[in-house]
């Protein structure tokens, strides 16, 4: 019987998903929120020091636009898994914690569509009414109240549950190009699942793989852990749409 050679796509798809697997995706996801984190207090250092918070006023349109709009479009919310100062505190700190927190509760939890929408209606009324440069001191308050969250609360539940940043992008996210994929022939539905387990945002990896899309879910962080996690290399980062 003639052997049927694997096509070029195959072979690429093929060598590309195992170049994800052998990338240590944690170190160098961490290694950008680093650097956001401090791009993010050096512009308020500057503003501090200075008295003029042209710099940071400049990164943070820049952030927003680039970041939370643009970015969101292509590969959903890739901006809280790897470019958010305050996902960075979480990850690299708090993480660290080692207490027993407290839980949010669950009839609170999915507020952030809600606390988005009456956060811009708010900060509209604000700015027409006063003078009020909102985005320097708003992204003032959401430090401490990250700050405050990360040390009651399980860091990561910020971003699933209250981060009207994160909401913002997942409006952006549900038109997303890539994302991360499961192989339907790969998946052996472990249990326990390791992509479960390293997922920062749990995402239900049972709706995952047995949902009929086998791909996650538009308020993945795109953190990447699965692609390390999973033994069989099923899961992968491409194109979802």
């Amino acid at each position: 019987m003639e052997r049927v050679k694997p096509g070029r796509r195959t072979v690429f798809l093929e060598t590309a998903r195992r170049l994800m697997r052998e990338i240590p995706w944690d170190p160098i996801r961490k290694t950008f929120l680093f650097i956001s984190l401090g791009i993010f207090t050096g512009t308020m250092a500057f503003t501090v020091l200075t008295g003029d918070p042209t710099i940071e006023w400049s990164w943070w349109w820049l952030w927003f636009g680039l970041f939370l709009t643009i970015l969101p479009m292509i590969m959903g919310r890739v901006t809280c898994g790897w470019f958010c100062p305050y996902a960075a505190l979480h990850d690299i700190f708090f993480s660290k914690l080692r207490y027993r927190r407290a839980r949010w509760p669950t009839k609170l939890r999915n507020l952030r569509f809600a606390l988005l929408f009456g956060l811009l209606a708010v900060l509209g009324t604000v700015e027409i009414f006063w003078d009020w440069d909102f985005f320097i001191w708003y992204s003032r308050a959401y430090l401490v109240l990250a700050v405050i969250w990360g040390l009651v609360f399980p860091p990561r539940d910020w971003c699933k549950y209250v981060c009207v940043l994160g909401a913002y992008a997942q409006l952006y996210g549900r038109v997303r190009v890539l994302g991360i994929r499961v192989d339907e022939s790969l998946c052996r539905r472990c249990r326990p699942c390791l992509c479960q387990e390293t997922c920062l945002i749990d995402v239900g990896w049972t709706e995952v793989t047995h949902g009929g899309r086998w791909a996650t879910p538009d308020y993945c962080i795109v953190c990447c852990n699965c692609i390390n996690a999973c033994p069989f290399g099923a899961v992968y980062a491409w194109r979802i749409h």
